[in-house]
C-alpha cells in the first residue's frame, strides 16, 4: 500500500473574524435544553405511570437491561413521578452508556458538559459525545461540532467544527442546518473544503468513526476538484491502492500531478504529490518504470521535507539505481534524519560507516560541517572525544 504521510502541508488560509464565539447563544448546550428538546421528541417513550410500573423499570435497570436504565435516567432527569434528581440520573445514564448505548452516552456528555449531577468536566462530555458519534448518534456528532467551535476541551477548529456539523445534518440532527448556515456566512470557501476533507479523514483514520474508506472518497473527490491540496493528494492515493474507489494508476497520476504544480510558483515542488509521482515511475505504475525520473522526484520531495523520498533517493543513490552511485549523498541524507531521531536512518548511517574507507568518511564529515549539521547529536555514529 502506498501512503504519501510523511509531512504536512503546513498552510493557514484563514484569519479568524473578530467575532464572539458564542454570539446569539447558538451552540450554547446546557442539560436543561437537552431535556426540553428530548422530552419533546420522547412522546413514544414507555414512562412509568405509577408506583409499581417505576418499580418495575428499576428491577429492569437493576438486572443491567439497558433501555430500562436509559428510560429510568430520563424519569429522573424530568422528575416524572418522582423527585427530579439529577445526580441519579447520571449515575443510569452512566450505567447504560457503559454498555454502549449511544443516547445514553450523549446524555452523559451533556451533563458532564453542564456540570449537572456530575462534577463538570468539558473532557469527559467529549469522551461521551465521541464514543456516541461513532455509533452514528447525530446529536452527539452535532456536540462535537460545537466543542470545536467553542474550544471545549478542545483547540478550536473551523474545520473540525464543519465536519461535525456537515456530519450531523446528513445523520438527521436540525440544529445542524443552522450551524452550517452560520459557518457558510463566516468561513472562506478555502476553510469550508477543509472541513469537508476532515470528514474524508474521519472516515479514512476510523478512530472516531467506522473506518469507510467509500465514504472518504465521496468526500474527498468534490473538494479535490475544487482545487484543495489534501484533498488532491488523498484522491491520488486512492486511485493508487484501490481504497474505496477502483484502482487506477493514470488517475493517480493525474491527482498527483495537479497537486504538485500548487507550490511551483514558490519553487518548491509538494513534497507529497512530488513522492507520489517518484513512486509511480519507480514502480512503474501504468506507466513505463523510470528510475531516472523516480529519482528526480524523490529528490524535488525530499529537498521540501519529505522524510520516506529521502530515505528511498539515499538507496537509490547507493545501488547507482537512476543515477550514479553517491555513497556521499547517501550519507548526508541519513545523518540528517538520524539526528530527527529517525532510528531506520541511523542504522542505515552506521551500516554505511563501516563500507567506507578513512578518507570517504572524513569526507563526508567535512561536508556535514559544511552544512552545519549538528552531528554531536548522533554519537553513536560520531564519537564525541573526551573533554581534556
Amino acid at each position: 500500500m502506498v501512503s504519501f504521510v510523511g509531512v504536512t502541508a503546513g498552510r493557514r488560509v484563514f484569519t479568524r473574524l473578530p467575532i464572539a464565539r458564542l454570539a446569539l447563544g447558538l451552540f450554547i448546550l446546557t442539560p436543561i435544553t437537552w431535556l426540553a428538546q428530548r422530552a419533546r421528541a420522547d412522546q413514544s417513550s414507555a414512562r412509568p405511570s405509577n408506583a409499581s410500573e417505576l418499580a418495575a423499570l428499576e428491577q429492569k435497570a437493576e438486572s443491567g437491561d439497558a433501555p430500562a436504565q436509559l428510560e429510568l435516567a430520563k424519569t429522573y432527569m424530568r422528575g416524572s413521578g418522582v423527585t427530579q434528581d439529577s445526580v441519579t440520573a447520571a449515575k443510569w445514564f452512566r450505567q447504560a452508556a457503559e454498555q454502549g448505548n449511544a443516547e445514553a452516552q450523549d446524555a452523559l456528555g451533556v451533563m458532564y458538559g453542564g456540570g449537572d449531577g456530575v462534577e463538570r468536566d468539558k473532557g469527559e462530555a467529549l469522551k461521551w459525545y465521541r464514543k456516541a458519534a461513532r455509533q452514528g448518534y447525530a446529536e452527539a456528532m452535532y456536540h462535537l461540532g460545537t466543542a470545536s467551535y467553542n474550544g471545549d476541551a478542545v483547540e478550536i477548529s473551523d474545520t473540525k467544527a464543519y465536519a461535525w456539523f456537515a456530519l450531523a445534518k446528513q445523520a438527521g440532527n436540525r440544529k445542524a442546518i443552522a450551524a452550517l448556515e452560520r459557518l457558510d456566512s463566516e468561513l472562506k470557501p478555502a476553510v469550508i473544503l477543509q472541513g469537508q476533507v476532515e470528514i474524508g479523514k474521519l472516515y479514512d483514520e476510523g478512530v472516531f468513526l467506522p473506518k469507510n474508506h467509500t465514504e472518504a472518497v465521496r468526500w474527498w473527490l468534490p473538494a479535490a476538484r475544487s482545487g484543495d491540496l489534501d484533498a488532491e493528494i488523498q484522491m491520488a492515493q486512492k486511485f493508487l491502492n484501490g481504497e474505496g474507489i477502483g484502482q487506477d494508476y493514470q488517475q493517480a497520476k493525474l491527482w498527483c500531478s495537479k497537486a504538485v504544480k500548487q507550490n511551483v510558483s514558490a519553487k518548491q515542488y509538494e513534497p507529497r504529490a512530488a513522492y507520489c509521482l517518484g513512486v509511480i515511475s519507480d514502480r512503474g505504475l501504468g506507466v513505463p518504470q523510470d528510475l531516472g525520473t523516480a529519482r528526480q522526484w524523490y529528490e524535488r520531495s525530499a529537498v521540501s521535507g519529505h522524510p520516506v523520498a529521502a530515505k528511498r533517493l539515499a538507496q537509490m543513490c547507493l545501488n547507482a539505481e537512476g543515477g550514479k552511485r553517491d555513497p556521499m549523498k547517501a550519507g548526508l541524507i541519513y545523518a540528517q534524519l538520524a539526528i530527527r531521531n529517525d532510528k531506520e536512518a541511523l542504522a542505515n548511517l552506521l551500516e554505511l560507516k563501516k563500507t567506507m574507507d578513512q578518507q570517504e568518511w572524513a569526507s563526508l564529515q567535512k561536508a556535514l560541517e559544511t552544512r552545519h549539521i549538528e552531528t554531536d547529536k548522533i554519537p553513536q555514529v560520531f564519537p564525541q572525544e573526551p573533554a581534556n
